[in-house]
């Protein structure tokens, strides 16, 4: 999966909070949410990128090109997520993690939050026998 640069991230992430199935006057629109004002022209520009990268696929719909989701949002924020982690920290979860918690990056609330996720997953793991 090829991962995308700061501005497509955030045109794709619109078409994403809108469902897919969306024209191009809507995802401008919805960029504006990320405080970004682009004009017509320059979010076709990055569809037309993400529509080459796999991401997207345009088709027609009375007047107008719609656009419709070909990778999940999950599925590239995992993948964006493994890529992160192996450029800064080498691969090393572990390392991530303690940099989340050495840099005092998540409340205290947050990092009561992961441990209860931690320990749900790994009891899952434990039952399903992984």
């Amino acid at each position: 999966m090829e991962l995308l640069t700061e501005c497509e991230e955030i045109v794709m992430k619109s078409v994403w909070e809108l469902g897919g199935d969306c024209t191009l006057a809507q995802v401008v629109s919805q960029a504006k949410e990320h405080e970004k004002v682009w004009r017509l022209q320059t979010v076709a520009t990055f569809l037309k990128h993400l529509e080459n990268k796999g991401y997207v696929q345009p088709y027609k719909k009375g007047r107008y090109l719609h656009y419709t989701v070909l990778v999940k949002e999950e599925k590239y924020r995992k993948n964006a997520i493994r890529n992160f982690i192996q450029f800064w920290d080498h691969g090393k979860v572990e390392d991530f993690v303690s940099d989340l918690l050495e840099g005092n990056l998540l409340s205290e609330k947050e990092v009561k939050k992961v441990k209860q996720i931690l320990k749900q997953k790994l009891s899952e793991r434990a039952d399903s026998g992984k």
